[in-house]
């Protein structure tokens, strides 16, 4: 399952005298509670989170159950699964182009040449690469260019990854953001339901960090 939220940060900031790291994390750890009360039943008190090897963070009494959370500018969302899963989140901007040396491959720069909408051509690789980062625990550890993407010109295409046993999900959110979801599966699964637009006031009282 997925759980999508958007917000203001400055509303949020003005009500709650809050800084933006601490209204995203709020709202990430939020939209974990709110999921695993959905599907789980999971009370709050009893989400205890442990960190892996490479800071990955875990449910200690329920690991095996998977979840991943990603946040940009006024933008969350959540994976629950019951295999490993990543996912991430952006909005649509322009970028450095030195970047590209150390995150594209070379048919992938092809590719970004190939078409108008650079900026969101450049954002559907970053954030299909940061989904299965996120989804294998390593972080930026793993170096970008290891994983190599050949995009379709529609979202609702197939997405063709150099990674075995990974399969991708890609979709535009708003018509400003990208989200990118990355699941330990050879097939995608039946039971992919999206909940987007999930309303901040449901749960983000109880997750205020000070």
């Amino acid at each position: 399952m997925i759980y999508i939220t958007s917000f203001k940060k400055e509303i949020l900031q003005e009500s709650w005298n809050l800084k933006q790291h601490q209204i995203e994390h709020s709202i990430g750890r939020g939209l974990l509670a709110y999921g695993l009360q959905e599907e789980y039943r999971i009370s709050r008190e009893d989400i205890l989170l442990e960190k892996g090897e490479y800071g990955k963070p875990y449910l200690k009494k329920y690991p095996e159950i998977f979840f991943n959370i990603t946040h940009c500018k006024e933008m969350a969302a959540c994976a629950i699964a019951t295999k490993e899963i990543g996912i991430d989140i952006e909005g649509v901007r322009k970028f450095s182009p030195a970047i590209l040396k150390g995150v594209l491959t070379l048919k992938e720069k092809e590719q970004l040449e190939g078409t108008k909408q650079k900026e969101e051509m450049f954002f559907r690789f970053w954030t299909l690469k940061e989904s299965f980062i996120k989804a294998i625990g390593k972080g930026l550890s793993f170096p970008l260019q290891e994983i190599s993407f050949q995009l379709p010109e529609e979202y609702e295409g197939e997405i063709k990854a150099n990674q075995k046993g990974y399969i991708f999900y890609q979709r535009q959110i708003n018509s400003q953001f990208i989200l990118s979801i990355c699941f330990k599966e050879r097939e995608m699964p039946d039971s992919l339901k999206i909940f987007q637009d999930v309303p901040v006031s449901t749960f983000f009282n109880s997750f205020i960090t000070n």
